[in-house]
């Protein structure tokens, strides 16, 4: 009488397969959702360079330096970044921007900056200095991988050689 009763009925199944199919659902829509915006970026945007990235930022009040996760773009002339890809999906305003044109390009981080990088993270790092809104800016980041981060470099380097008529 035990096995019998131990065998799922048609509500267990449909239960345990309510959750599976929700997560095989939320799967789909994620990868509709990077299919869609990377189609958008290559084609709307001719974005040259597009990831998620960690960007090194210092907190205004207390001075402490924390990586922050981002999504980033190479647009023509443009360094772009906002919060999340799902930031950037629902047309937010970017975070910050950094016009790559005049004095501008890659450089190294400073000081302060190296003691609150792991060594391993060294060959990720990536810092663009250019012209912002109103100022002069830079940008520290970490890239997801070495070849992410040879990607941006070449980008920004095509950015900044490429002569604006």
């Amino acid at each position: 009488m035990n096995a019998i009763r131990g065998m799922p009925n048609d509500e267990d199944l449909r239960k345990a397969y309510f959750w599976e199919s929700r997560r095989v659902g939320a799967r789909e829509m994620e990868k509709h959702a990077e299919e869609k915006r990377n189609s958008r970026l290559r084609r709307l945007w001719r974005a040259q360079f597009f990831s998620s990235v960690e960007i090194l930022q210092e907190d205004d009040r207390s001075g402490k330096i924390s990586w922050q996760n981002a999504f980033a773009i190479v647009q023509g002339h443009r360094f772009l970044w906002w919060r999340s890809a799902s930031d950037f999906d629902s047309g937010e305003q970017a975070q910050g921007r950094i016009f790559l044109e005049g004095h501008a390009g890659l450089g190294t981080p400073s000081p302060l900056e190296m003691v609150s990088i792991e060594k391993d993270d060294l060959s990720r790092l990536c810092t663009i200095f250019g012209r912002g809104v109103d100022k002069q800016n830079r940008v520290t980041l970490l890239a997801p991988d070495k070849g992410v981060k040879d990607q941006l470099d070449g980008a920004v380097l095509f950015a900044i050689s490429e002569k604006k008529d």
